[in-house]
């Protein structure tokens, strides 16, 4: 298996439609299998419900409605039928709009509008190497952040806990 690090900025819409992509090849390589089309769902429920905040604070980690958006998504899709109002709520104000999100995207097969602006940066790729690689205050994160402040737009980092320099 080669492995390999490409960071660059992204859009949240191009990050989700990337994922898509990426899982329906990985179902296809392992023979068919289903996949959980969590960020379908998120993107649904942000066009539909945007005052309903499913990510957590650092804009790559669900919120407790987007982890339990998730969920539902995935309830649907293993027992194929819909998470009724009576299931599990989390006490989230929220749950009904969400699992309706969850059972639209899934068995009413609601595809998210995924059209995503051409950025005005020019995309680049940045591989920032060292120990502390794994949370907000890590480098990789604090320079995105001073991108998207300083240029607009977004980005997008990946980690590598173990990598063979060689398939680089």
């Amino acid at each position: 298996t080669r492995e390999h690090v490409a960071t660059h900025p992204l859009s949240r819409k191009e990050h989700t439609k990337y994922m898509h992509e990426l899982n329906q090849e990985f179902a296809k390589e392992l023979g068919g299998v289903e996949v959980a089309i969590a960020g379908y769902a998120f993107e649904n429920s942000i066009a539909k419900y945007p005052e309903i905040n499913v990510y957590h604070t650092d804009e790559a980690h669900p919120s407790l409605e987007g982890s339990y958006l998730a969920a539902c998504v995935f309830y649907t899709t293993i027992y194929g039928e819909a998470v009724t109002a009576e299931a599990y709520t989390q006490d989230i104000a929220v749950a009904p709009k969400l699992k309706e999100i969850a059972n639209d995207t899934v068995l009413n097969h609601v595809v998210p509008d995924l059209k995503v602006e051409q950025s005005t940066t020019k995309p680049f790729n940045l591989l920032v190497v060292g120990s502390t690689l794994v949370d907000d205050n890590a480098v990789a994160n604090v320079f995105g952040k001073l991108h998207q402040q300083a240029k607009g737009g977004t980005y997008f980092s990946s980690y590598v806990t173990r990598i063979n320099l060689g398939a680089i």
